[in-house]
């Protein structure tokens, strides 16, 4: 029927297919958080074949593709490959989709930054594919995907365009980058005027100058000079002409000189086209053999005296008069920028007293050409201001070393989130150039790690990580680690999953601490629940406010939150550290109560023990040896056979340890800390139950050797283990059967929406309206087992007897009622099945010879009638002892008629 253009025949069972497929698909949408890192893996390749439309009925929802963009950033390495090549493969076969496209670009670069090199090279390896080679088979087309991408990228996050200029750098070391990419983009630019080709060769630009026609890029900047709306053309442009300024003759780069420097003396541009534009303005004169820096000086004049004419209110200007707050945003800008450039000696006195004043909060002088008297600074002129001095700092050693006290204590009382993002950004670039100023102060630079704005933390923990990668900030002391960590439960999930990287990008360094996470983690719980009474941990010099700010302790949702910072540390732990953490604990908590050198009492006391107990519980800090714990199985990545045995072998030792120091270092400290809460009534009881339930789990068949010293505790446990198990195997029983009702409801629901020729009537409803209750079975029918089973200890659902149900229901007893046949009623059935034995019974129906109907007899099989006999033997005897008892009361008869006469 699809080869002549008619629509193929629909299928009876369709719908059911259809429906079963999308409740199979809402299955696992659900279960993409799975702990097992096979099963997160294998529902990300079926959401790959969900978008693959391999599923008829199912497409990919935007819930779909933010699972594959939030599993890019998993803890799991294969985990984070799979969605990267999943999210990737899709957009190759989807290009055209808005969503793929957006999420590949927010979540694929930026993984070049992955700790994994594995992880890296298939990144780098799709951006080849997918932006370099298509731009090269896209030139002549403006609709390809290629462009869409580069728009996204320039329109997104500056972090992307960070991050494809990595890429560039990375792709041109490993000589990647050839010829052809050139070409192809000067043949859209010079061919085509596709404008995003712009994007692309800013960033390639400078490996290959040499390959870029210069007279193109020379005339495309003068094209855009007197067009107001091309500033983000323009930035482009001139980012491409820095690296050309070689090429041109000395005509066109004089002319274009003097038009840059013209354009700046005007003020009227914005601050990403000034700084551009002065360092084309700088090459071009170095081009040029120029090394005079008199255009510099003139424009450091003008800017002096109209920032000292509006600020401090001086009368000798000469200069440009400042209009609007945008020209007073250019002019400290400029004044910026060129005191990168200038010697020291260069920059007036004046100009540096003019922005310490106006940085000032309560500087409220300032005057505006046309304005009405002295006004207030805005808050984006101030922070301006804040970037201007912080440029000169970095020029003069002396003003950064008056300065820097100034900008801590800036980020403390300012009410601006835009001030105290420059006045962060500052400090961490004066740490670079003057790391001694601002050791002292990195502790009020990470306070801005729990700022209101996200953009500020966001800010500070790019910042503060690139600084410890290079190494100008330590992590071995001081309490920035646990203000790092916070992050992981930060409100903005985007910035959760950055913090992640981060971390991991801190503890991948070759000098990092590779016992980072270990290291901290008992100490992180006194930390995050702000116990200080402890006599080594938690005893950093803060303020109330910081205090205040990184404490999470008390109040169940800061609970949950410890919970997954501390789940978080414990994933990037191996396994020998995290056997000596749970001992650690034991020693440093557990024990510290039973000596009375942690008390419980207090709230914060309490916490720290009742963090301690969840964690040990936890299914995080189990080890991963076959047949310990619940972690095993987690393994998804293929090994050797040699490494294989080694692991086994690794594990046999490492269990051996553990049951020894079970035996001989926790179950005392344990047994001694349940009887002081036993006695003090303490809700903590709960969770150390918990606990011993855990090891008894792990070791269910050495309990009586690991607790042999309380024999009645272990057999306290035992017993309680015994009813954790009931109670479970209960609600397991009652969830199939809920589920499988579910299942027949739906099946009745399908075969309702059947067409009801597809097949005969079943005689079944008539016989369900005359047996109801085999459909529906009392508790009589349901046969009573014990709770547990000898063997395994395990529940036993109760099972209803099928075998009196497959007689009445058969096919061939509804036959005989059909045909008027009186074999057996099914009361008289029922009735034989209570007085016989239930083994004679049988599974299946006897058979009928239907044949003789008509003279009412029937060939009965030889256990039917076996059967049959066993049932009418009483009648018989009753009707063989009827004509003895007549012939007996025969003469009795006799004499009454005889008195009678």
């Amino acid at each position: 029927r699809s080869e002549i253009g008619h629509p193929p025949c629909p299928l009876p069972n369709q719908a059911a297919a259809a429906s079963a497929s999308s409740s199979s698909i809402a299955l696992i949408r659900r279960r993409i958080p799975d702990e097992q890192a096979n099963g997160r893996k294998a529902r990300l390749v079926v959401l790959e074949m969900i978008g693959g439309s391999r599923f008829e009925g199912v497409s990919l929802t935007a819930d779909d593709v933010a699972i594959l963009q939030e599993r890019c950033f998993d803890p799991q390495v294969a985990i984070r490959k799979q969605a990267l090549v999943s999210l990737s493969e899709l957009f190759k076969s989807q290009p055209d989709n808005a969503i793929l496209r957006q999420s590949w670009v927010s979540t694929v670069p930026s993984l070049t930054f992955d700790t994994e090199q594995t992880v890296q090279d298939k990144v780098m390896a799709y951006i080849e594919e997918l932006i370099f080679d298509a731009a090269v088979k896209g030139c002549e087309s403006p609709d390809a995907a290629v462009w869409k991408i580069l728009d996204d990228i320039d329109r997104g996050s500056i972090d992307a365009s960070k991050n494809l200029q990595r890429i560039c750098q990375q792709l041109s070391r490993d000589n990647k980058i050839s010829k052809p990419v050139f070409k192809s983009l000067m043949k859209a630019l010079e061919k085509h005027q596709i404008k995003c080709a712009w994007i692309l060769l800013a960033h390639v630009d400078p490996f290959w100058p040499q390959l870029v026609d210069g007279e193109f890029v020379a005339s495309a900047c003068e094209a855009t000079r007197d067009k107001k709306d091309a500033d983000e053309m323009k930035v482009k442009i001139l980012r491409v002409l820095v690296h050309v300024a070689n090429q041109l003759k000395a005509p066109v780069a004089q002319k274009l000189t003097k038009d840059l420097v013209s354009r700046l003396e005007h003020f009227n541009t914005r601050p990403t086209v000034i700084q551009v534009a002065i360092q084309v303005a700088s090459a071009l004169q170095i081009a040029l053999g120029n090394k005079s820096d008199d255009w510099m000086r003139s424009l450091l004049q003008k800017c002096d005296s109209a920032l000292s004419a509006s600020v401090l209110g001086s009368s000798d200007s000469t200069g440009a008069e400042i209009d609007s707050l945008d020209q007073l945003d250019a002019f400290l800008f400029t004044l910026g920028e060129l005191a990168q450039r200038c010697k020291k000696e260069t920059m007036p006195r004046r100009a540096v007293d003019v922005v310490q004043t106006l940085i000032a909060p309560s500087f409220e002088g300032l005057r505006i050409k046309g304005g009405e008297g002295q006004v207030r600074p805005p808050a984006s002129s101030r922070a301006q201001a804040f970037i201007t001095l912080g440029k000169m700092c970095l020029q003069d050693q002396s003003l950064a070393k008056s300065c820097i006290p100034a900008f801590a204590r800036e980020l403390e009382t300012s009410n601006d989130s835009i001030v105290r993002n420059n006045v962060m950004v500052v400090l961490c670039d004066l740490t670079i150039r003057y790391t001694n100023l601002v050791d002292n102060y990195v502790g009020k630079i990470a306070v801005c790690l729990r700022d209101d704005s996200e953009l500020v933390r966001r800010q500070t923990l790019m910042l503060l990580t690139n600084l410890m990668k290079e190494d100008y900030i330590k992590l071995r002391s001081g309490p920035l680690f646990f203000r790092l960590i916070l992050l992981l439960v930060d409100d903005s999930a985007s910035l959760r999953q950055f913090a992640g990287v981060c971390l991991d990008a801190i503890t991948s360094r070759a000098s990092a601490d590779k016992n980072l996470f270990y290291n901290h983690f008992v100490e992180s719980i006194f930390y995050l629940n702000d116990y200080r009474m402890h006599a080594a941990y938690n005893k950093f010099s803060q303020t109330d406010r910081e205090r205040a700010l990184f404490s999470l302790r008390g109040s169940a949702i800061n609970q949950l939150k410890r919970m997954e910072i501390y789940k978080a540390m414990l994933s990037r732990m191996s396994d020998d550290q995290k056997f000596q953490v749970a001992s650690q604990m034991c020693r440093e908590i557990l024990n510290a109560v039973t000596e009375n050198q942690l008390l419980v009492n207090e709230q914060t006391g309490f916490f720290v023990l009742q963090d301690a107990l969840l964690i040990l519980c936890s299914r995080d800090i189990k080890i991963k040896i076959a047949g310990i714990g619940s972690g095993a199985g987690d393994d998804i990545e293929d090994i050797s056979e040699g490494s294989q045995k080694l692991m086994e072998a690794k594990g046999k030792i490492l269990s051996k340890l553990m049951k020894k120091n079970i035996v001989e270092n926790i179950v005392p400290i344990v047994i001694e800390l349940k009887h002081l809460l036993a006695k003090q009534r303490s809700p903590l009881l709960g969770n150390l139950m918990d606990y011993l339930r855990e090891i008894m789990k792990d070791y269910k068949d050495e309990i009586q050797d690991i607790f042999a010293s309380d024999r009645q505790l272990a057999q306290e446990l035992e017993y309680e283990y015994r009813m954790v198990n009931a109670s479970s195997a209960r609600e397991r029983q009652a969830l199939a059967q809920q589920q499988q009702q579910q299942q027949q409801q739906q099946n009745a629901s399908n075969a309702a929406s059947q067409p009801e020729s597809i097949s005969a009537p079943s005689p079944a409803p008539r016989l369900k309206q005359a047996v109801p209750s085999v459909y529906n079975p009392s508790p009589a029918k349901v046969k009573k087992v014990s709770a547990t089973s000898p063997e395994d200890g395990s529940a036993a659902p109760p099972q209803v007897d099928n075998r009196r149900a497959s007689v009445l229901l058969s096919p061939t007893l509804a036959r005989m009622r059909a045909a008027n046949i009186n074999f057996m009623s099914p009361s008289k059935l029922k009735a034989a099945a209570r007085t016989g034995d239930d083994e004679d019974l049988p599974v299946q129906p006897a058979r009928l010879d239907l044949s003789a109907a008509d003279n009412n007899t029937a060939s009965v099989a030889p256990k039917a009638k076996g059967r049959a006999k066993k049932a009418a033997a009483p009648k018989a005897k009753a009707s063989a002892a009827a004509p003895k008892a007549k012939k007996a009361a025969a003469p009795k008869r006799k004499r009454k008629a005889a008195e009678s006469d």
